[in-house]
């Protein structure tokens, strides 16, 4: 049996939250969901998820700041973040490290699943065909 990795999404768009939770809960992460800035920098020192999935545009501050605050606090420092948004960010302001990390809504379901699979170095073969074996609906 192997340990579920554990995923924070921040998102204030609730049913789009409550879809990428269903997804990544059907893939086999433990999921839990922030609605804005301040709720995802207090849960993510608490919960220490194994990945943080964001939004750039969210309520309670911006993402550079918290993308700052993440990696000022020793706890949360190593999390490694995915980056959402229906626009392309300005990537002077949040630096190239996550650009690579970075999905354009609308987006594959399996492509965020990947993505996670990759920053959180789950290789094991079961986890990666399950998220093969899901649907690639697209989340928007």
């Amino acid at each position: 049996m192997t340990i579920k990795k554990k995923v924070l999404i921040c998102d204030d768009d609730r049913d789009f939250g409550k879809l990428l939770v269903m997804r990544l809960s059907n893939a086999g992460f433990d999921v839990r969901i922030a609605l804005d800035a301040f709720q995802v920098l207090q849960m993510a020192r608490k919960g220490k998820p194994d990945c943080i999935v964001l939004d750039v545009n969210m309520p309670g501050g911006n993402v550079e700041g918290t993308l700052k605050k993440l990696e000022q606090n020793a706890q949360t420092l190593t999390i490694p973040v995915v980056l959402m948004s229906g626009q392309k960010p300005d990537w002077t302001k949040l630096g190239e490290l996550h650009e690579a990390n970075f999905l354009k809504k609308p987006f594959d379901a399996n492509e965020l699943i990947k993505t996670i699979y990759r920053l959180t170095g789950t290789t094991e073969n079961a986890e990666i065909e399950a998220a093969e074996g899901n649907s690639g609906e697209t989340l928007s």
